[in-house]
């Protein structure tokens, strides 16, 4: 099965900017596998269906990466 991926190449910039964010959405919830909740027997005939608490019932997911640039103070030796 193929998946989908994403990936950053980390280069400083030219432009001297000391933070970037990158935003990498689209990804299906790993936790309800995007069905966006559960469906829980609450007594014998009864069900009641539970958002998924880690898309908060979206069925998707994103990742939110932030890159800070710092001076690297490391002596030579």
């Amino acid at each position: 099965m193929s998946t989908k991926q994403h990936g950053v190449v980390i280069c400083p910039p030219a432009y001297q900017s000391k933070t970037e964010a990158y935003e990498f959405d689209g990804f299906c919830c790993p936790a309800c596998c995007g069905r966006k909740g559960f469906i829980t027997q609450t007594g014998h005939d009864e069900y009641a269906e539970q958002p998924c608490s880690y898309c908060q019932g979206a069925g998707r997911v994103k990742a939110k990466v932030e890159i800070r640039w710092e001076p690297d103070k490391q002596l030579n030796n």
